[in-house]
């Protein structure tokens, strides 16, 4: 059975594929249409993937918090920013919420503070003893 041949195509719905015999049109009969709330997913923006199946629209999704275990909505917009702005790979996912993400950045800000102060202090004189190997101690007593 032969598909019919749609009259005047829309290149950007339809895909082009070659055939021994020239150029056909192949329309995408499993292709998803946009929701009503979807945002269309601009691939030359996202990551390169590697995949056959890249999401095509965003749509707000209920998810439950890793932590807190609350739910709460990742938004078509969020995710959108996440893919096309800030270039994650699309396998990644929101875990948790937006307020335990706060307070998981404010830990890990808090925690770096915490480093480049720990660097910035006098090292104490026999420090270099402490981190030398076994082997090296043996060697470095006089």
């Amino acid at each position: 059975m032969r598909k019919k041949r749609l009259s005047n195509p829309d290149p950007q719905s339809i895909a082009y594929w070659i055939a021994p015999d020239g150029k056909h049109l192949q329309d995408h009969c499993c292709r998803k249409s946009t929701p009503r709330r979807g945002i269309k997913a601009d691939f030359s923006k996202q990551a390169p993937n590697n995949s056959y199946d890249p999401p095509e629209f965003y749509v707000d999704q209920k998810r439950n918090c890793r932590d807190c275990g609350q739910e709460f909505a990742w938004t078509a917009e969020k995710q959108q920013h996440w893919f096309e702005v800030l270039k994650l790979p699309i396998y990644v996912q929101a875990l948790r919420c937006p307020a335990c993400s706060r307070k998981v950045r404010l830990a890990k800000a808090v925690q770096q503070a915490h480093m480049a102060e720990m660097a910035q202090r006098p090292r104490h004189p026999n420090e270099v003893f402490f981190k030398a190997s076994p082997r090296q101690q043996t060697k470095a007593k006089p």
